[in-house]
């Protein structure tokens, strides 16, 4: 897809409400959307770390894009918003206010590290984030900061005015930006949340050693480092002497310190848990916008690519455990009392695949909890319970997944339930427009041309076996109005549009995008074996293939290798004729 047709996340609603949304604006034009232009296939497919370990490529990560940080925001806010001691401890008023506000800058900074597409650079993109609140070039967003929230300055300048320092008290400001590298739990493990001095020590020598040296530290050479010892670091120069003066307030007994330590780090234990709680399975997606699936057949991450010119696109299969089993949690919740939900996509019937997706989704599993319930201070005797959600099916996976989980992660262990759930399916009303649907052989012209035509746009037409295929296909012509495909149904269909007509309605409220003609619809859909998360519905009369899911899976689905991906990216430079 091109810049204008990748789906955007909805308008700012909880950015907007606790008047955000001008900041929020400036710093995704800055930081946040370098990170999607970089991770576009024409970009990372140049890049020869991409072709020796693409799956530790941040162009392959799940989405650390535009709609990554709005996604977390209203998370975060939503989790805020609760208030009802069960994460965090209730707050007045003022005080929960102030959270939000906070969590929301935290929010906006986090990942703006990503920027760089290396796995070094990864590694210490929570440092990044929190250098660049120091830096220069971040001026003009803490003046803002501090000119428009009052509560936010009010508070600031009394622990100032307590504290007794010399330096201007938008430094404090800049000081609780820089708290939002805490959204690493390998740069920030929980424990240090509780433990401020320790938390100060590592937040002080972040801001100031150089970003290649913290990547060869470990995190106690880092903490023995000396925080005097780098004067040139761009932090420094807010400060007469930077171990002195620097994150002091989370040491210091004054109560507006104390108050103060207290909300910010329950700001960075929500962000953890938002961060967790990220969208994944339907709309699980790249930083680039390409939708993420697993292969039910060997397990291996698939990726929807699409050019940026919007007139081709391609599936791309790579050995990536970590995206695999992220792309099959259909959701993942905190409930009422704590407890954390996860459902599934699908199973996996090929044992030796099941048995790699099993221990991945385990290990996510662990990973999800230790970020959306373990940031949080729960009593050691009385730790939320993790409730696994098993549809129609799919019981021995959950259950192996639940008995996989607590053996290799004794954290876990006892605390993970099996509940049944609801089974998504389609209505028979969603197919009743194919009534009438002509079926053809593969020497009609027009299945010649539907082969033709997806191949110039990037399908791989030559490996499809014509006999086979076109037994599973249908051609419709659909009448404006027509809805194809609905969000929330596992549509057992994939649609090829022959002409302009159809657009398709992101669930997530998204502006709705044309789709381009002779590029399969609802494929990855039919992969991920999920609900939809899109409805599909035409605006103008045009033809349609239709490939029911047993056959596009038998007989089209033919991701591409890594090692194959260059040479038809290379193709994609070519317009193809509007039609």
């Amino acid at each position: 897809m091109s810049s204008a047709q990748i789906t955007t996340s909805p308008l700012r609603s909880a950015a907007e409400r606790y008047g955000f949304a001008d900041i929020a604006t400036a710093i995704e034009l800055k930081y946040w959307h370098p990170i999607r232009e970089g991770a576009l296939v024409e970009t990372f497919i140049l890049d020869p770390s991409a072709l020796e370990a693409p799956g530790a490529h941040p162009g392959l990560f799940s989405d650390h894009g535009v709609t990554h940080v709005r996604d977390i925001a209203e998370l975060v806010v939503a989790l805020a918003e609760r208030n009802d001691g069960i994460l965090i401890e209730v707050r007045p008023p003022e005080r929960a206010t102030f959270i939000v506000q906070i969590a929301l800058f935290l929010t906006y900074l986090h990942d703006i590290g990503m920027v760089a597409p290396t796995a070094t650079a990864r590694r210490v993109h929570p440092q990044f984030a929190a250098q660049v609140a120091f830096g220069i070039g971040f001026s003009s967003i803490i003046d803002q900061t501090w000119n428009q929230f009052d509560l936010v300055r009010t508070r600031l300048a009394k622990v100032h005015q307590d504290l007794k320092f010399g330096f201007d008290p938008t430094v404090l400001l800049r000081e609780v930006w820089a708290i939002s590298l805490a959204h690493s739990k390998s740069v920030v493990p929980a424990n240090f949340l509780d433990d401020r001095p320790a938390l100060r020590g590592l937040l002080q020598r972040s801001i100031v050693i150089p970003l290649e040296k913290q990547t060869a530290m470990t995190r106690s050479e880092l903490l023995c480092a000396s925080v005097n010892s780098f004067p040139s670091a761009e932090a420094t120069i807010h400060y007469h002497d930077t171990a002195v003066e620097s994150f002091a307030w989370l040491i210091h007994p004054a109560l507006s310190a104390v108050e103060l330590a207290h909300d910010v780090i329950d700001a960075t234990r929500l962000l953890r848990a938002a961060d967790a709680l990220r969208t994944r399975g339907v709309s699980l997606r790249t930083s680039g916008g390409y939708e993420i699936c697993v292969d039910p057949r060997t397990g291996r991450a698939v990726y929807g690519l699409r050019s940026s010119n919007g007139q081709h696109g391609a599936l791309l299969s790579v050995d990536n455990p970590i995206s695999a089993a992220e792309s099959n949690i259909a959701f993942a919740t905190i409930g009422d009392e704590g407890e954390l939900n996860v459902g599934f996509n699908r199973s996996f019937a090929d044992v030796t695949v099941s048995e790699q997706i099993i221990s991945s989704t385990a290990d996510l599993l662990a990973d999800i909890e230790a970020d959306a319930i373990a940031s949080f201070a729960w009593p050691a005797t009385n730790l939320p319970v993790i409730e696994l959600v098993s549809t129609s099916g799919e019981e021995p996976f959950v259950t192996a997944v639940a008995s996989r989980a607590q053996s290799r992660h004794r954290r876990l262990e006892g605390r993970i339930s099996v509940v049944v759930g609801d089974q998504p399916s389609a209505s028979d009303a969603d197919l009743q427009w194919l009534e009438g649907a002509a079926q053809l052989d593969a020497n009609d012209g027009r299945f010649q041309v539907l082969l033709a035509e997806m191949g110039r746009r990037g399908f791989p037409s030559l490996a499809v076996e014509a006999a086979s295929a076109a037994r599973g296909v249908l051609f419709r012509a659909v009448e404006p109005g027509t809805v194809l495909m609905r969000a929330g149904t596992t549509s057992p269909i994939v649609v090829v549009p022959m002409g302009e007509g159809l657009h398709v309605y992101p669930a997530s409220g998204a502006e709705p995008q044309p789709l381009r003609p002779w590029l399969p619809a609802g494929a990855t859909g039919v992969v991920r074996g999920g609900c939809r998360n899109a409805e599909v519905r035409a605006l103008d009369a045009v033809e349609v293939a239709v490939i029911f899911a047993e056959s596009y899976l038998a007989h089209w689905f033919r991701p591409y290798s890594i090692s194959e991906i260059g040479g038809v990216v290379s193709n994609w430079n070519t317009e193809v004729p509007h039609e």
